[in-house]
């Protein structure tokens, strides 16, 4: 992730999201690209929408502590309540953006 998005350290902004979603949302594509296939819209987004998710879930354990180290990502800058159901909402929006919108399955290579 260093090599993308340099030494910007986006711990301590709003966009404090943006290395899940980019993570989360490039990582699904890989089985596409072992296919020499183009990575569906669908696996893109549902990945940084779970990224995003992931990223407000697992910073509410720690919430407190990085708010005495004056870590202000968007999470702790939200609470641990809106980001908890921030969330719920990014795993819903993910599960029916991928239900509507992938056309077949993966079929493992024989």
């Amino acid at each position: 992730m260093r090599i993308i998005f340099g030494k910007y350290n986006f711990k301590f902004t709003i966009f404090s999201w943006l290395p899940f979603a980019f993570a989360f949302g490039s990582l699904p594509s890989c089985m596409a690209l072992s296919k020499d296939e183009v990575p569906a819209l669908w696996m893109w987004l549902g990945g940084a929408l779970l990224g995003t998710a992931a990223h407000f879930l697992n910073v509410i354990k720690d919430m407190e502590q990085d708010k005495a180290s004056g870590i202000k990502g968007l999470p702790q800058r939200l609470g641990s309540k809106v980001s908890g159901v921030s969330a719920v909402a990014l795993i819903a929006a993910a599960v029916v953006l991928i239900l509507l919108t992938f056309t077949s399955l993966p079929v493992a290579a024989p």
